[in-house]
């Protein structure tokens, strides 16, 4: 029985430490630092619970198995205690979102408080129940030799824990989440019972453990966890700081977590990092993706290696690539991934020939085109991913004149660290280039081959129909524009390297939380602006084919443009986040006149946008108005910007240019009714009444029972300084505002009762806000005669 007992609690005990670990992670981020600290606090209270136990074997105290039984439910209430007090840790990780003061001491005392309750806790019942075990064998078997007890710690202990690991990560997280937590604690209880072996009395441990979890109440672990606050905190560009998930899952490495947002509508996170969002920050991903296509047109058979491999595999689906494989990813990530697109998109991709064939870097595969999606450097265990012997895999399984594109996440990423990669990728591939896709995202492009890219089949591939969909929701519109993200070939990039330096991946993710937590941009980090004075415009790559002499110069000469514009963009970007706001929008304006969709002032119109809209949330209308002014002073404005000029204007009592922005919010964006509405009532504010009542008629068109614009309407119809007020339709319509909300809403009800008293049916106007008053039923109030509809 103690046997089973050893085995069965080492099995736990592993897939407790897989379970610990992913939560951990999910929590303070998948860092290096996380490691270190798990395995510290793991150590630590494993020492100290083994010591603890050994003194009080000493001085006799610990006698039979009553003692064991208590450790394991001690370990059962800690386990337990995990799943109370962890929503209340990830409360406090959120709580450093949007400090302003954070400090590294701070990011140090909240990683080892996580420590602590992850691993250190635990560890010490561990530690305590290991020796107690111990001690147990030796008063059976007094004459058993050291070599003994070492093998059966083997068997009855390393072993069962590291299957027991195995498992827990690949199959029992993946399948059940972290409500695993609370079956773990029902086993330790059932432990504690066999342990104490005395008939009826062994199920006293079992009850115990199932009240406590009984009067625990349920916890939604899986939903906490998926915040992954930290994850946000290198992603601070995006501001995605709030909101509960509305769909959570644990694949075999990672969690995935679905938002509603207001800002962006949609988000979907892969372990708490924001990558897809449904109304902004497209531009990058689309050009990641499409980059390597465009070079490679005629692009037949192609692999996507990585955890990120998702992203990027719509986009060559729909751009005709017919044999895709996937390698390095999740099956459960790769269709939520696909999900998710079809979300924003609304074009199905059809994966299910794609997960039937795994991808292997092979040279019989002969991939046209193999791209490396990995997660960011920062991440424990991404350095395999960025090494030279996976690139020179890739190259030995392409096919002649085959491309790889490495996405770089150029996030809380140095220079001297990105250098590094690039060095180790122009060692395996000569013939490269070298493409900024984005503010933060980096793509290294390879050929066994000189890469040479015909224009007419770069245009065809543009002109697809799906393919110009996805650029056109990107705000990319010619093909000039993506090709002027390319910065420079192997041989351009060779004086950055030299004047640059190169660091090791661990010395870069070990000055993650000085970047993270520090005040202001530190120096050294990887910018669009750094490898600027390397950028190379002969376009010596680009072959006209079969296109005409003209059509082929005309591209040239514009992609030479807007590489110029770009150079302008990259130094708006660098010199807004080194606080000097004026000059970069100086240099973003310049930019905007030749070409004002670059991808890098798209970024940087979205992200002042958003914080218009954050400013707007908290009130403060005045910092709102001025990220609108800078924002269309460069930006040819959209409809959303419009509407967050009207918004602030019109809280700053400019009522006539906010109905000036409205009316341009609604033209841009005639299906928004929230749009209508707001301008529909700044109208009336400034007299314009015709238009507000095209407004409402326009909006009850639309949705017939929109209880809102029932009840301004007839205000509006009603207002006093109308000569055309018309007291029966706004009757009409705000009886029928009262009905659409059965009566519950009481701003409507008691202006109904104005409305009755204005237009001298003084007895029922009163009548109603009496019935109001009393808590009576309104509706039993009848509407006056010779009523006229809507």
């Amino acid at each position: 029985m103690r046997v089973a007992v050893c085995v069965a609690a080492s099995l736990m005990t592993g897939v407790l430490l897989a379970v610990w670990l992913r939560a951990m992670d999910a929590v303070a981020g998948r860092t290096l630092h996380t490691g270190l600290m798990f395995w510290a606090c793991a150590g630590t209270g494993l020492v100290l619970g083994y010591a603890a136990a050994a003194l009080a074997c000493r001085s006799g105290r610990i006698r039979g198995g009553g003692m064991l039984s208590l450790l394991f439910l001690a370990l059962a209430a800690g386990v337990i205690a995990q799943g109370l007090c962890t929503p209340r840790l990830v409360l406090a990780w959120q709580g450093v979102l949007n400090a302003l003061a954070r400090r590294e001491t701070q990011y140090v005392s909240l990683l080892f408080r996580t420590g602590l309750l992850f691993a250190g806790m635990p560890a010490l019942a561990v530690g305590a129940i290991a020796r107690v075990a111990l001690q147990m064998f030796r008063q059976d078997a007094a004459d058993a030799r050291p070599g003994t007890a070492l093998t059966l710690g083997v068997l009855l202990v390393l072993l069962p824990a590291g299957v027991g690991f195995s498992i827990g990560g690949g199959t029992l997280i993946p399948s059940m989440g972290f409500g695993l937590l609370r079956g773990a604690a029902l086993w330790f209880g059932v432990l504690a019972g066999f342990v104490a072996a005395r008939r009826v009395w062994s199920i006293l441990p079992v009850l115990a453990v199932a009240l406590a979890l009984f009067l625990a109440g349920p916890t939604d672990l899986d939903e906490a966890l998926a915040a992954g606050v930290f994850g946000r905190l290198v992603h601070r560009d995006s501001g995605f700081a709030h909101g509960q998930p509305v769909f959570a899952r644990q694949t075999r490495h990672h969690a995935v977590a679905a938002y509603e947002d207001t800002d962006y509508g949609f988000v979907f996170a892969q372990d708490g990092r924001p990558l897809l969002f449904g109304s902004r920050f497209h531009t990058a991903r689309t050009l990641t993706a499409y980059v390597p296509l465009l070079l490679h047109p005629s692009c037949a058979r192609a692999a996507l290696f990585g955890p990120e491999a998702g992203l990027y595999l719509p986009f060559l689906a729909r751009a005709g690539v017919k044999d895709l494989a996937v390698g390095g990813c999740d099956a459960a990530l790769l269709k939520l991934t696909i999900a998710a697109d079809q979300h924003l998109a609304g074009e199905p991709v059809d994966v299910t020939h794609v997960l039937r064939r795994r991808a292997r870097l092979a040279a019989s595969q002969a991939y046209d085109l193999i791209v490396l999606a990995g997660e960011p450097m920062w991440m424990r265990g991404t350095g395999k991913a960025y090494s030279g012997g996976l690139f020179a895999r890739c190259r030995s399984a392409l096919a002649p004149g085959g491309l790889v594109a490495l996405h770089v996440d150029g996030r809380a990423l140095s220079a001297r660290r990105f250098a590094a990669v690039t060095r180790d990728f122009a060692r395996v591939f000569p013939n490269m280039q070298l493409w900024c896709t984005g503010a933060y995202d980096w793509l290294l492009v390879g050929s066994n081959g000189m890469i040479q890219s015909p224009a007419d089949q770069m245009l065809a591939c543009f002109e697809r129909q799906p393919v110009m969909r996805d650029f056109a929701r990107a705000g990319v519109l010619a093909l000039p524009e993506a090709l002027a993200c390319m910065v420079c070939d192997g041989a351009g990039v060779v004086p950055w390297l030299e004047r640059t330096g190169f660091e090791s991946g661990t010395a870069n993710a070990w000055n993650l939380p000085r970047v993270v937590f520090g005040n202001g941009a530190p120096d050294g980090l990887l910018t669009p602006n750094a490898l600027e004075p390397v950028r190379q415009k002969t376009l010596e790559w680009l072959v006209p084919g079969k296109m005409d002499v003209g059509v082929y110069q005309a591209i040239r000469d514009k992609t030479l443009l807007c590489a110029d514009a770009r150079t302008l963009s990259a130094r708006a970007l660098a010199q807004t986040a080194a606080g000097r706001g004026e000059a970069g929008l100086a240099d973003a304006r310049a930019a905007a006149k030749l070409n004002a969709r670059d991808p890098l002032l798209t970024h940087l119109a979205e992200s002042l946008e958003l914080e218009g809209r954050r400013r707007i949330a908290i009130g403060e209308f005045k910092g709102g108005l001025k990220c609108y002014e800078h924002l269309l002073s460069f930006s040819p404005g959209s409809a959303h910007s419009h509407y967050g000029m009207g918004f602030c204007l019109r809280a700053s009592g400019d009522n006539e240019t906010a109905y000036l922005h409205f009316a341009r919010a609604v033209a841009a964006a005639p299906g928004q009714i929230g749009y209508r509405m707001e301008l529909a009532q700044v109208a009336a504010s400034i007299g314009e009444y015709a238009e507000a009542d095209r407004q409402y008629e326009e909006i009850l068109r639309r949705e017939p029972e929109h209880a809102e614009a029932l009840y301004r309407y007839a205000a509006c119809l009603s207002a006093k300084e109308r000569k055309d007020r018309d007291r029966v339709r706004a009757l009409a319509l705000a009886e029928q505002a009262c009905r659409v909300t059965a009566w519950r809403n009481r701003e409507f009800a008691y202006g109904l009762a104005n409305l009755y008293m204005d237009a001298g049916r003084v007895l029922e106007g009163m009548g109603l806000k009496r019935r109001l008053n009393e808590g009576g039923t309104p509706e039993a109030v009848r509407p006056p005669a010779g009523r006229v509809e809507p």
